[in-house]
């Protein structure tokens, strides 16, 4: 399987912006930016949190197959994920999931 999304940047680091469009075009021309990143006084994103939801979403795809596999049908999963980064490496992500699944206990789950 292969995916492609593109990320434009105009500017300089501080006044420049950008924009994220993925194959899907789900996310087209969507806003980032220094502001977005650091700053937090724009609307738009950051390659932090899109790391950290492309895991939280692949990491509740992966238990749902799980479950499936046990024969359970779930009626959802939640997953939050903190992503945390010193300079330019990743140095942790924490998952922490919750669901409602008919059939098991929480030390099942």
């Amino acid at each position: 399987m292969k995916r492609t999304a593109n990320a434009l940047w105009s500017g300089t680091l501080n006044e420049g912006k950008g924009e994220l469009t993925t194959q899907s075009r789900t996310l087209e021309k969507t806003n980032y930016s220094f502001k977005t990143r650091f700053v937090g006084e724009e609307k738009g994103t950051n390659p932090e949190e899109l790391l950290a939801v492309a895991h939280a979403a692949c990491f509740t795809m992966a238990v749902s197959y799980m479950l499936s596999e046990k024969g359970l049908s779930l009626t959802s999963l939640n997953t939050e994920a903190t992503l945390s980064m010193e300079g330019l490496e990743i140095t942790g992500t924490h998952l922490s999931i919750t669901g409602a699944v008919p059939g098991i206990n929480a030390d099942e789950f």
